[in-house]
């Protein structure tokens, strides 16, 4: 695999508990990124030679704020893009949002993205949010993600190419949430590149996640670099049944018991995904992931 990107999952931790939210972020959890860890994961990415930008992500990210800043310094320090998702709910105003930007901009971040169930309700225009405007104004590379039309033109980011936002996290299944389709008909995988990646995600305790609960490796176990050249989609329990038959592959592979109906493919996998958890080894009590191979270097 050839990464440019690295999502350095700073902390689970989040004020909110959206149902949209992949890592099922939420306050009090343990996760939280130790300076000494994000020192490992940028000097492996240096060490790669390929990556371009480090985007710090949640959680809420700002919910460290000080560990934020260090973050995004130590990213620019090693010549890297540093980027950050946040919900932006420390900008209530103008002055507010300039005053948290101000240190982090002067750190050296070049792009920030909002998650937009955390700047307003489905009828305002996110782009006039406080924390959207000083963001431009301040020279950031600034999107939304999630915010469909109430974000129009070069300021959609992400959520104009279709990042699923109901349909991941917590929420499985919610009457209302859009129209239901047999789970036979989810055989791929709309929104990750499995095969061949460009990014990944690392947690704080040091898992390199594909998707969320689609373990490779550890970056404390085994070099960044190593996990990338071993990357073998096709032999990994989960990852090769997703690239040939999407998550429908993995009821018919391994013989699980799914609802009848699904609003979009991330619902039948992450439920597939809890059913298969007890059949993997797992690294820490009460986190449930589906690990990869031991490191070959």
């Amino acid at each position: 695999m050839q990464l440019t990107g690295i999502h350095v999952v700073l902390t689970y931790q989040c004020q909110f508990e959206c149902g949209h939210c992949f890592i099922w972020g939420r306050g009090g959890h343990s996760g939280i990124f130790h300076p000494d860890g994000l020192a490992v994961v940028l000097d492996q990415a240096a060490a790669l030679g390929t990556i371009k930008e480090i985007c710090f992500e949640g959680g809420e990210t700002f919910v460290y704020y000080p560990l934020l800043i260090a973050a995004v310094r130590s990213a620019a320090s090693r010549r890297f893009r540093p980027a950050v998702i946040t919900n932006g709910y420390w900008a209530n105003s103008a002055q507010q949002a300039r005053l948290w930007l101000e240190r982090l901009v002067t750190a050296g971040l070049q792009r920030i993205l909002f998650v937009a169930e955390g700047l307003g309700g489905a009828a305002e225009d996110l782009t006039a949010h406080p924390a959207v405007v000083v963001s431009q104004e301040m020279g950031l590379d600034t999107a939304i993600i999630g915010a469909g039309e109430r974000a129009g033109g070069q300021m959609s980011g992400l959520g104009q190419a279709g990042w699923p936002q109901l349909t991941c996290g917590r929420v499985r299944r919610t009457p209302g949430d859009g129209a239901l389709y047999p789970w036979t008909t989810f055989t791929t995988c709309p929104y990750e590149q499995l095969a061949s990646p460009s990014h990944v995600h690392i947690d704080p305790f040091g898992d390199v996640h594909l998707c969320r609960g689609l373990i490779i490796g550890n970056i404390f176990d085994c070099p960044l670099a190593s996990i990338a050249a071993y990357h073998a989609p096709e032999r990994h329990p989960i990852v090769g049944p997703l690239l040939t038959d999407g998550p429908a592959g993995l009821v018919t592979r391994y013989g699980l018991q799914p609802e009848s109906a699904y609003t979009a493919a991330c619902q039948l996998c992450r439920h597939s995904l809890a059913q298969l958890w007890p059949r993997f080894p797992t690294r820490r009590a009460g986190q449930p992931a589906i690990g990869g191979a031991p490191c070959e270097d």
